[in-house]
């Protein structure tokens, strides 16, 4: 792949988990386009006169720059002289709906076009994470471990779903939900022993399948599943061999994430050229030392 598609995302940070935000008002917490959206369905009036009557009202220009960018995004329509912020559209019902930010839901319904909505959502799920799926400190042995499963991607994105599609095949190949499941305590401490010996966060891969199960329950009442059956097949998931879905996959990160990506940049060379001479010398293979340099976009 070129190197032209190496992405990463700039991470936004809406709200610090800090001691002086307990005191805030939940409105200014929770990302405004959410709450715009939800009265724009509603219907009950123009957002910002009804924002402006609350206890602790929102800066009246974070306002307006939430509603810019719902029309950027497409889930407004311009002003007119039936409203000024304008109409809620399809695509607005549909952001609303999600249990997401604006950008991660852009991410599904732009897979969607490519046939890729599964694992867009998955992807988006773990985006959401406040901590990373891998459970390791020691950044040498975090570097190799997404070498691993980076599968020569070239993408911190897809690497996060390849651990967690080998993870989620291990206990719940071709799973369906059911709301009723529930699993045995000894089954819990296997899934733990199982995602230590991968290097991942097990907490964090069980909240990602609760969330992206519930992703999907959304998007089936949206009638955006092609199947009647509700649940994720491995199958599908394991996309590793398949170049054009892993292509595809990076446009819909480049079109979801438009103006928040940015190609890697390495503050930690000198580390990456001690790890090919270690793999040189240990191995003495080039394909090892072929692969090391193809996947130089992880930051440590």
């Amino acid at each position: 792949m070129s190197e032209g598609f190496c992405f990463r995302l700039v991470k936004e940070s809406f709200f610090r988990n800090d001691l002086s935000n307990s005191s805030c008002a939940e409105i200014l917490r929770v990302p405004l386009e959410k709450t715009i959206l939800r009265l724009k369905v509603w219907n009950r009036g123009e957002p910002a006169d009804i924002l402006g009557r609350c206890i602790e009202p929102p800066n009246i220009k974070l306002v307006n720059l939430a509603i810019h960018n719902l029309q950027n995004y497409g889930a407004l329509t311009l002003s007119s002289k039936n409203s000024l912020t304008g109409e809620l559209t399809q695509l607005g019902k549909i952001y609303s709906i999600l249990p997401l930010e604006i950008k991660y839901s852009r991410l599904i319904i732009l897979a969607y076009a490519f046939n890729l909505m599964e694992p867009a959502i998955i992807i988006a799920s773990l985006l959401t994470q406040e901590k990373s799926i891998f459970k390791i400190s020691n950044p040498i042995e975090l570097y190799d471990t997404k070498i691993f499963y980076s599968n020569g991607s070239d993408c911190d994105f897809i690497t996060s779903y390849f651990a967690y599609v080998q993870w989620f095949s291990s206990f719940y190949k071709d799973y369906t939900f059911n709301s009723n499941n529930r699993i045995s305590y000894n089954e819990m401490e296997e899934e733990k022993r199982e995602c230590e010996k991968l290097k991942l966060n097990y907490y964090i891969a069980k909240e990602v399948k609760v969330l992206s199960f519930d992703i999907l329950k959304r998007m089936k009442k949206l009638n955006y599943l092609k199947t009647e059956e509700l649940g994720f097949k491995v199958e599908k998931l394991n996309i590793k061999k398949n170049e054009d879905d892993i292509f595809f996959l990076k446009i819909v990160f480049a079109g979801a994430f438009y103006g928040k990506i940015m190609k890697a940049t390495y503050a930690s060379v000198d580390m990456i050229a001690k790890r090919q001479q270690e793999i040189i010398k240990k191995d003495n293979q080039e394909e090892n030392k072929y692969e090391l340099q193809n996947c130089l976009f992880m930051r440590t």
